[in-house]
């Protein structure tokens, strides 16, 4: 049996289902994990356990406007982590000229995973062997 999924964990509203065969799946919500926190009391359980909370539209979107949320990217290209701060949840840049620097760091890094007698060919999603000539 498939059962209903959470409520929003800010303001308790009931969420109906956006796929009728899966588990807590809402619609007009989000579903956010986590695996815990060292600086955590409550939850840290370093086994592979997990919590699993819903947030609706409405209540994210308060949120952000009040400064609550970050909305992070995390390069695969680069493993690093990059969160910013902001006043809502379009993933903007500060300004073009930080946009610029972390492309130009994405690209660099790309470039270098180039195996050596391969040529880029990321947008065909894998490494090209260059002819022997």
């Amino acid at each position: 049996m498939v059962r209903d999924p959470l409520p929003c964990l800010v303001c308790g509203k009931a969420l109906e289902r956006a796929v009728p065969q899966e588990q807590n799946h809402p619609n007009d919500a989000i579903v956010c994990t986590s695996h815990g926190n060292y600086g955590s009391g409550v939850f840290d359980p370093c086994d592979g356990h997990y919590l699993e909370v819903n947030v609706c539209d409405s209540c994210l979107k308060k949120a952000a406007a009040e400064g609550k949320v970050a909305l992070g990217y995390i390069s695969t290209q680069m493993g690093i982590p990059l969160i910013r701060w902001q006043d809502d949840l379009e993933d903007t840049y500060p300004s073009a000229a930080a946009k610029a620097r972390v492309d130009k760091r994405v690209e660099a890094d790309r470039m270098a995973r180039v195996p050596k007698g391969f040529v880029d060919a990321s947008h065909l999603e894998g490494w090209l062997r260059l002819p022997k000539r």
